[in-house]
């Protein structure tokens, strides 16, 4: 058999290649030279040299067919997704019958006016109606052994009766260029099957519509002095009377709540050692149920979005278009040759929280348009005086460095040293403020201040 002098191997640093290069010395007793096709491994081929070497290869020699692998073998990927996701079924919650002790009245509340101003209910608390200082309560079950509240059957029985979302996205990821993709996606998702609470005991027309003028204030759109509402107010000789029923909300009309969104982020090397990734996403959500609210006046509703209610007798707004709220996230990392130190930033930009401006409405004030005073005693109501989902806390933009140095010590052990700057820029952003005219956007949590970290990681 003639002998072999050389071998060509192709190499991935693997068990199986790193096992062949080892049977060929033994074998043959020749020379191996290694071969890899860089193809993207990006990080896998770090080392690869000094491994192929110390397994006994005489060479390796590692040839960029980035190119010519994404123009031979890779296309324009287009991803379509759609599933539909019921909330969790468990006791206690819309999705099964409550405790039926849940449905008492175990709580109750009433208007209190200190006319004397002692800072004590000068009344029989134990009157559930009107009595001197103290207003009819607004529940006059409280403590007795009639439930308040029962659920519709059709809620928790049958097929397909839960909460649900819809979630539909497509998208399409391309690399433009050597070195740099892009993916593009679209998402939408609607909810449905929404159940609501209806006092049997009242109707649409026991309610009186009002409205209230927003505060004279510079900072409120068109300096205030705008008519805020419609607003409702039960009529006094219904409050306290509670029959509630929980039920679905399309028995009374249209309720809608959609969310929009896109995705457009970058992945880029723009040469060796340096990655690049970020993106934008932006969404809105969209609110409708007015013909709900026509039916049930009293009806009260809160969304993720927004800290206090989207919609209740006193907080108007039963169609909502918030803004699109956008995101920006950049990363970058750069491993400067040789000395094996790494760069590394991270970019956000975030948008602030939901702004309200809540302002107290006197019932002196709500009779001006009410044509009598607040039901139930009530001394004064909270409404919000800005348009719901328009206006939000100023974004906040945040910055963060870290330096690493990598000191390696043979094989794969590798100790790195790193130093992390947070908040670079020492941003003050708000991440919450108050929303209380009284005190309105006094900031009451901001990002942390500029941070300085050592640490360290021992690979092995």
């Amino acid at each position: 058999m003639k002998k072999i002098n050389k071998v060509v191997l192709a190499y991935s640093g693997g068990l199986d290649t790193s096992a062949m290069l080892l049977w060929l010395k033994e074998t043959y007793d020749c020379e191996v030279v290694c071969y890899c096709a860089d193809v993207g491994q990006g990080e896998e081929l770090t080392g690869l040299e000094e491994k192929a070497k110390a397994t006994g290869a005489s060479k390796l020699y590692v040839e960029d067919l980035r190119e010519e692998f994404v123009r031979d073998f890779v296309w324009t990927a287009v991803k379509a997704n759609a599933g539909r996701y019921p909330v969790n079924a468990d006791s206690g919650s819309s999705t099964a019958p409550a405790n039926p002790i849940t449905g008492l009245a175990l709580r109750t509340s009433r208007a209190w006016n200190d006319a004397n101003g002692n800072y004590t209910p000068d009344c029989d608390l134990i009157n559930l109606q009107a009595n001197g200082e103290c207003g009819v309560v607004d529940n006059l079950n409280f403590g007795g052994q009639v439930p308040t509240r029962n659920d519709d059957p059709k809620t928790y029985n049958g097929w397909g009766t839960r909460a649900y979302n819809w979630e539909f996205s497509t998208g399409v990821q391309q690399e433009i260029a050597k070195g740099l993709a892009v993916n593009v996606g679209y998402f939408r998702r609607i909810y449905g099957n929404f159940t609501v609470q209806d006092n049997l005991a009242t109707t649409a027309a026991d309610y009186t519509k009002y409205t209230v003028k927003a505060p004279l204030d510079p900072r409120l759109p068109g300096g205030g002095g705008y008519d805020v509402g419609p607003l409702y107010d039960l009529n006094p000789n219904k409050v306290g009377q509670v029959n509630n029923l929980v039920t679905f909300a399309d028995n009374y009309g249209k309720y809608i709540e959609h969310w929009n969104g896109l995705d457009f982020t970058v992945n880029a090397r723009p040469f060796a050692g340096a990655v690049v990734q970020g993106g934008v996403s932006t969404g809105k959500t969209a609110t409708d149920l007015c013909e709900v609210q026509a039916k049930i006046p009293e009806l009260t509703i809160s969304q993720g979005w927004s800290q206090f209610p989207v919609l209740s007798p006193t907080f108007p707004g039963c169609k909502i278009d918030t803004k699109f709220l956008t995101q920006v996230k950049l990363l970058g990392t750069y491993l400067l040759p040789k000395v094996d130190v790494q760069l590394g930033a991270t970019f956000q930009s975030l948008p602030g929280p939901h702004l309200g401006a809540l302002q107290v409405v006197t019932t002196q004030e709500a009779a001006l348009s009410l044509g009598r005073p607040l039901s139930g005693g009530a001394a004064n109501i909270t409404t919000n005086a800005l348009p719901q989902g328009q206006y939000y806390v100023e974004t906040a933009n945040m910055l963060d460095l870290r330096f690493g140095k990598l000191l390696r010590f043979g094989g794969k052990q590798r100790l790195s040293v790193n130093l992390d700057i947070h908040n670079v820029l020492n941003s003050n952003a708000e991440l919450l403020v108050n929303n209380n005219l009284s005190r309105w956007q006094t900031p009451q949590a901001i990002i942390d201040a500029r941070l300085f970290k050592l640490s360290a990681n021992f690979d092995f």
